[in-house]
């Protein structure tokens, strides 16, 4: 999912992004859920997350992580 997709996602309920994204480990009540999107060599992940006030998403973020597991 790139930038531009990402931004989409401004002002979707929380449904309608379950629906385009899935569940993965998302705890539904949360105001805060993260997908990764990217892997790429030696552990490095494209994580994109995502800010809900009242159940529609306000902001999205994308960072880039090191995990070793």
């Amino acid at each position: 999912m790139r930038h531009k997709e990402g931004q989409e996602l401004i002002g979707r309920s929380k449904s309608e992004i379950l629906d385009r994204l899935g569940a993965e480990f998302n705890f539904f009540p949360s105001d805060e859920w993260s997908y990764e999107v990217e892997r790429r060599w030696f552990y490095f992940r494209t994580i994109l997350t995502l800010h809900f006030e009242d159940d529609v998403c306000t902001s999205v973020n994308y960072r880039t992580v090191l995990r070793l597991f």
